[in-house]
């Protein structure tokens, strides 16, 4: 029995010293070689993102890198470690991006990035002579449709007699859809005035910037 112990004793010395374990918080290093990542970035429709930041993350271990103007990035000096990186991809005006992989000699992965949705509706009152009441130019600015989009306030600082009335102008407004409209009321007055116009929507309510302008009978002038 002692004579087996001691092979055995001498067999396992053998075999840890040719295989050493290194107990350790830090990800250790598979060998001295070091790995890639590189890929495309584009939205929804395949048009390349440029300047999106791009973060490889794993551990104690982060490396960034931006894309080009051909929405490619790429990053060839990450270490080749037992760990799933955690990848993100940043950039204003849309949502991050995330992806977790194991990351080689040559890896790739593409993103798509998906627009952040902005409703937003730029709301201006035309220059020049108007009869009965302005004419307001409305433009949809954000990109997502806008529903039931109405005139819901007329408000007019001034000697000028007017009547508000709510007015229907479109059940979608779509993004960079530009539309003009005559206001569905009447004014008439004598001086200097100033309107203001509220249009409301399913996806929120918007205020046009204060407006100047002359009236003298029903006859206006927006300079």
């Amino acid at each position: 029995m002692k004579k087996i112990t001691v092979i055995s004793l001498t067999f396992f010395v053998i075999i840890a010293g040719l295989f050493p374990v290194t107990l350790s918080n830090e990800v250790s290093l598979l060998n001295s070689d070091v790995g890639s990542l590189s890929g495309y970035i584009t939205d929804e429709e395949m048009n390349p993102i440029s300047n999106a930041e791009v973060t490889i993350r794993c551990a104690e271990n982060s490396f960034i890198c931006f894309s080009n103007e051909s929405g490619f990035y790429h990053r060839d000096d990450i270490p080749i470690v037992f760990c799933l990186w955690n990848i993100s991809v940043n950039k204003e005006g849309y949502q991050t991006a995330y992806h977790d992989m194991s990351i080689g000699e040559h890896s790739i992965y593409n993103f798509t990035l998906f627009e952040i949705p902005v409703a937003d509706l730029d709301i201006s009152i035309n220059s020049g002579f108007s009869f009965p009441s302005p004419l307001i130019r409305l433009e949809n600015t954000g990109n997502v449709d806008l529903h039931n989009l109405k005139v819901t306030n007329i408000s007019v600082k001034g000697n000028v007699l007017y009547n508000s009335r709510e007015l229907s102008i479109a059940n979608t407004f779509e993004p960079g859809h530009v539309d003009l409209i005559m206001l569905n009321t009447w004014m008439i007055g004598y001086g200097a005035f100033t309107l203001t116009i509220t249009i409301s929507c399913d996806e929120g309510e918007f205020v046009s910037q204060p407006t100047n302008g002359l009236i003298v009978g029903p006859f206006m002038f927006i300079p």
